[in-house]
């Protein structure tokens, strides 16, 4: 072995094997680099890699038989054991160690030139999509090829895909891909770069070219495979890509992406229209029939909404499974109403794929629905955190802050909204609703009178304009106000509002000592519109008028909702029943498993009144704190933005009950003041609070 190895050096085979990969290194880096710049096949580097390989034992071979001298390459005969240096002494040695140096300092440059690049998406990359210019005469490309391309995109965990033109925001993304489709003879080429977020510097371009119509699906799929390649994020392998669900059918993708955005435009009719083309194109297209179910239902078509969701589920196969995850949880949340098991399929989805951003949105609505209000608030930041221009959002966001408790941050992000001129009569009814219960009810009040006379939010401005004279203690102008209102609305065969209209009228009534009139004024609401939104505070004023057998029959049915806030308010409704009958016990129960199930400010309310009747007094104080608190929900104790700031104003009168048997006289003086003062016309407890002030001061 020794031998063979003096051999080797003699005939300078390390030498030749040194020099050979040095040189092959620089050459397949160097190629690996030029070679996409030309649009090089790919298979070229690949038979370069090969050739070098193939070629390295022949030169090891070549090495051994023949001699490199200053007189040329000979036939080495020597036999000799003495190595002697050739070829100009030691220069050779110089040379290949000259060439390993610089393959090595090549590669690393390469390798560290690249890092910054890849790094960016090591976790999860946004995509934005904006909407190709299609510069062909045919409109059927329109869009179709950003929402094939997004869907095949997001088949990486790491990867949310965000359509511009269904948003029509600013959004805030890793990559924005950018594209021309343009007539190149027969063909169409269709061009695709990558922007940074900056959006000026190209990361990559993409080009490919379609002859045939029935090629557009294959080789957008394609595309969108290579986009990923050069972001350096994985996706469905070649293997697999056969198997891909979706649609083959091209006139079938078509109408589902128009209908989409359609949709994302609010032209509901128009998008229905669409979806029933593609479903009637390829009648096995689920995500068509999902869509179109979605849509049915929200048009209130039931049945047919139905047939439609039962389709979708018959071909789930033509989901993908991130697209299967997120239509089951919106189903769940907005048509079947139960948030628990729409949580359940978005928990599942934002696992598989921690980069999808818009669903959390959903997750937010079915937080907010469970009465997980700082929850719904931190989901909702998530999503504008990415989608920054999305007002609905927004609007959203304000009213989450608000239930929350952050009453500043939901005025500030009402605020915000109207200098963009954004959602103006949403906005200003979440400004209104937050400053209510920041106790700025003048500039609560000017928010009301500034939303349009003839909007859709036009009898809400006037009954929390109501509200406000409620809670002041105007009963007289308040009855005038809701008996005018909701025969007009009775007019207009607007039910819902009526009913709301005449709750309200109910309230104005009792607070007043009049619950006779109280009790017809809820049962005409119940009879108008008797859904869920209106039995919950229907009942609760039949209870406190002392006509309970109604309220009692909704709170059974709302217990075994699949709803949480629904279930709490029913075993609210029935404490209050055992509160009158005085079985403190039981209600105190009956209402902690409530609060358990949703906290909210009527059930601490309900709860501090029980425990001041139970005589337990520390524990209704500590009932009574919470309700400050939790001021934010106050203004719109249902969850449904339907004003009730009017029910706060009697926290003053049992804080002063408390804060007397306490011993903590000065404070209850002042408590019961600010009630009185609320209270102008009289009406129920105004005179026991009278009373008792009269007593605290006399002593």
């Amino acid at each position: 072995m020794h031998n063979f190895i003096r051999q080797l050096r003699q005939r300078e085979v390390f030498r030749t094997a040194g020099l050979y990969v040095g040189v092959c290194w620089i050459l397949i880096q160097a190629a690996d680099v030029l070679f996409p710049a030309f649009d090089v096949a790919d298979w070229i580097l690949q038979s370069l890699i090969y050739v070098a390989a193939f070629g390295f034992p022949i030169i090891l071979v070549l090495a051994w038989f023949f001699d490199i001298s200053e007189e040329g390459i000979a036939l080495d005969d020597s036999r000799s054991d003495v190595v002697t240096p050739r070829f100009g002494e030691r220069k050779i040695d110089f040379v290949i160690i000259g060439l390993l140096a610089v393959a090595l300092a090549f590669s690393l440059f390469l390798e560290f030139a690249d890092e910054p690049e890849s790094e960016k998406f090591d976790q999860s990359a946004a995509i934005v999509i904006a909407r190709f210019d299609n510069r062909t005469d045919d409109a059927h490309l329109d869009g179709l090829i950003e929402a094939r391309l997004a869907m095949l995109v997001e088949q990486s965990p790491r990867v949310f895909a965000i359509e511009q033109r269904r948003i029509g925001k600013r959004v805030t993304g890793h990559v924005y891909l950018i594209g021309e489709i343009e007539r190149d003879g027969r063909s169409i080429r269709l061009t695709v770069r990558g922007l940074g977020p900056d959006d000026q510097t190209v990361l990559f371009e993409e080009t490919v070219k379609v002859s045939r119509p029935a090629d557009w699906l294959r080789v957008i799929d394609t595309l969108g495979r290579s986009v990923l390649a050069d972001m350096d994020i994985a996706t469905v392998a070649d293997s697999e890509l056969a198997a891909w669900p979706f649609t083959s059918s091209f006139a079938a993708a078509k109408a589902w992406s128009r209908a989409r955005e359609l949709e994302s435009m609010g032209e509901t009719q128009d998008a229905v229209a669409f979806y029933q083309q593609a479903v009637n194109a390829d009648p096995a297209f689920g995500p068509a029939h999902a869509g179109l179910a979605l849509l049915q239902y929200q048009l209130g078509r039931d049945d047919a909404a139905n047939a439609s969701w039962n389709r979708a589920l018959a071909h789930q196969d033509s989901f993908t499974e991130r697209e299967r995850l997120k239509i089951l949880g919106i189903y769940q949340l907005e048509v079947a109403g139960d948030a628990s098991t729409a949580l359940s399929y978005f928990s599942e989805l934002l696992e598989k794929y921690p980069a999808e951003t818009a669903v959390r949105s959903y997750v937010a609505r079915a937080a907010f629905q469970q009465a997980n209000f700082a929850t719904a608030l931190a989901e909702s930041t998530r999503v504008l955190e990415v989608f920054a221009d999305d007002w609905s959002e927004h609007l959203r966001a304000a009213r989450y802050a608000r239930y929350a408790g952050d009453v500043e941050r939901s005025i500030a992000i009402a605020e915000l909204l109207l200098q963009n001129d954004a959602q103006r009569d949403a906005a200003l009814l979440q400004l209104a609703l937050a400053r209510s219960a920041y106790g700025q009810l003048d500039a609560a009040r000017l928010a009301y009178s500034e939303i349009a006379d003839h909007g859709p939010l036009a009898v809400l401005a006037a009954l929390g304009v109501t509200d406000l004279d409620m809670y002041l203690g105007q009963f007289e102008r308040s009855r005038t106000a809701l008996i005018e209102l909701t025969e007009s609305l009775a007019r207009k065969d607007d039910h819902r509002m009526s009913a709301l209209s005449s709750l309200m009228l109910a309230d104005a009534l009792l607070f007043s000592g009049h619950p006779a009139a109280a009790v017809s004024a809820v049962r005409h609401s119940l009879d108008v519109w008797d859904e869920t939104r209106v039995q919950i505070p229907a009942a609760l004023i039949l209870v406190e008028s002392g006509a309970s057998g109604a309220a009692l029959e909704i709170a059974e049915k709302l217990i075994s909702s699949p709803h949480s806030v629904e279930r709490a308010f029913g075993l609210a409704i029935v404490a209050a029943q055992l509160r009158r009958e005085g079985q403190f016990v039981e209600a105190i129960e009956l209402l902690r498993q409530a609060i358990e199930i949703a906290d909210l400010w009527r059930l601490h309310f309900d709860l501090g009144r029980v425990y001041v009747e139970a005589e337990m007094f520390a524990e209704a104080f500590s009932e009574l704190r919470a309700c400050r608190h939790l001021r934010g929900q106050a203004s719109a104790i249902y969850l449904n933005d339907v004003p009730t700031l009017r029910y706060a104003a009697e926290c003053h009168y049992w804080v002063g009950l408390v804060q007397e048997e306490l011993g903590m006289s000065a404070a209850a003086a002042e408590s019961f003041r600010a009630f009185i003062e609320l209270r102008p016309e009289g009406g129920i407890r105004a005179e026991k609070a009278t009373m008792l002030l009269s007593q605290l001061e006399g002593k």
